[in-house]
């Protein structure tokens, strides 16, 4: 299942002006890594980063990451193989400051490498694509977040997207549900959920969702999200 790799984007917020009011230093780079689990596993890593711009303004953005990960492959965990899966990408695209909303469409290559069995390289399949992904961050009000995001990808013909809200309880803090589709041909996966996003360590940003996710193969249980970001 590809839906953990495509999740780590959707956890990537675009910054927000108020994040960076009273700095001295205008920042322009986000680093950023995640971990995604539910019937697949996901670890990825990347950067985005403005182009002659800060976070806070208007301007072109690039975007690009790598992860790994794996699925089962059958049932019962105590009798599983697992089926490892690497993807990349690199985007290009541009970002809008609309008041309390910053929107960013960007679109560029992918590229996704799945094995039938961890000791199989050279079976290897792989595959190239475009990716399209649009993202969207708001506060209707100081105290309140609205979120979506839309992936589509032609590597592995997938669709996905996601929408999520919250309250700040705390400062900076947002609390709410979110929910997410995962579309292919073969395979359609869907997830309701909460998160908590704000939580802060040092520099380190930090968003943490769990939650029930169920697919098109009647299969259901839990899922879980961690994504961590450091604006430089």
């Amino acid at each position: 299942m590809a839906s953990g790799a495509v999740f780590f984007l959707a956890l990537l917020q675009p910054a927000r002006p108020e994040d960076m009011a009273g700095k001295p230093r205008e920042l322009n780079t986000v680093l950023f890594g995640s971990l995604d689990g539910g019937r697949s596993v996901f670890a990825s890593a990347g950067v985005k980063r403005t182009l002659g711009s800060s976070l806070d303004r208007d301007g072109f953005v690039f975007m690009a990451g790598a992860g790994a990960g794996g699925e089962p492959e059958r049932e019962p965990l105590a009798d599983v193989s697992f089926r490892p899966t690497a993807q990349a990408h690199a985007l290009l695209g541009y970002q809008w400051m609309l008041g309390r909303a910053a929107l960013s469409v960007l679109a560029g290559p992918e590229f996704d490498a799945e094995l039938e069995a961890p000791s199989a390289w050279r079976s290897a399949r792989t595959r190239f694509g475009l990716r399209g992904q649009a993202e969207l961050w708001a506060h209707p009000t100081p105290e309140t977040l609205a979120t979506a995001t839309l992936i589509a990808g032609s590597a592995r013909e997938h669709l996905w997207g996601r929408l999520s809200g919250g309250y700040a309880f705390w400062p900076g803090v947002f609390v709410g549900p979110e929910a997410s589709l995962y579309l292919r041909e073969d395979y359609r996966e869907w997830r309701l959920g909460a998160h908590v996003t704000g939580l802060k360590w040092r520099s380190l940003n930090l968003r943490i969702s769990a939650g029930y996710r169920r697919d098109s193969d009647d299969r259901g249980g839990a899922y879980f999200g961690l994504t961590g970001y450091v604006r430089m």
